[in-house]
């Protein structure tokens, strides 16, 4: 059951994103079903670029848009990528202007 499992992980994501949710850069911090969304609020000229290649070296594919990143899963993730993806966002949010 695909959409039992997703709410499942979704639930589990939401739990290890929430360092992200509180960060104090974090503006609009959303989620519908395996989607997760929010704004950077102080991102600065050429953040998308940065964020994405900073996401990247670390192994993740996220998707920065603006001053938007969204955090896309695939449905057959598992937690320890999981927590690689949040390791990934919450450093992006410490070190990328």
């Amino acid at each position: 059951d695909v959409l039992a499992a997703n709410r499942d992980k979704a639930t589990r994501f939401s739990q290890l994103l929430e360092p992200a949710s509180q960060h104090l850069r974090v503006r609009h911090f959303r989620n519908r079903g395996m989607i997760w969304a929010f704004e950077v609020a102080d991102a600065k000229p050429g953040f998308p670029g940065r964020a994405y290649q900073m996401g990247l070296r670390q192994g993740v594919l996220l998707r920065p848009i603006g001053n938007t990143v969204y955090v896309m899963p695939p449905y057959v993730i598992e937690e320890t990528h999981m927590a690689s993806m949040a390791d990934a966002v919450m450093a992006i949010l410490d070190k990328v202007g």
